[in-house]
């Protein structure tokens, strides 16, 4: 069993390794191929619906506790919000039926 005594061995080691990177066979037009295909299937999706961030939380606690209140409706169609143009439609109208739900109430 060897023990390193200084961090020379490790950076040698390290080299090496680079060293072998760069003498590595060329890609084939394949691989390239392949490798693009993985990179746009990792890519992140920029139309993906992500209902749980922090901003959004937020506002679903604004919609339901302040639902009358203008704040709600501002940070839902704020200019530069997090929420896709469905999900605006969608509180919207939650805001609306909570709204008419709540002046039906005083006439029974």
């Amino acid at each position: 069993m060897k023990i390193r005594k200084n961090s020379n061995e490790v950076s040698v080691m390290s080299n090496r390794i680079k060293q072998k990177a760069k003498s590595a066979v060329p890609m084939t037009e394949t691989q390239k191929h392949i490798k693009e295909l993985r990179e746009k299937l990792n890519k992140t999706d920029p139309n993906e619906i992500r209902p749980f961030t922090v901003y959004k939380i937020l506002t679903y606690l604004c919609v339901l506790i302040l639902p009358l209140v203008p704040v709600a409706l501002f940070c839902i169609w704020r200019p530069k919000t997090e929420f896709t143009q469905k999900e605006k439609l969608i509180w919207t109208s939650v805001i609306a039926v909570i709204a008419v739900y709540a002046v039906m109430i005083p006439f029974g």
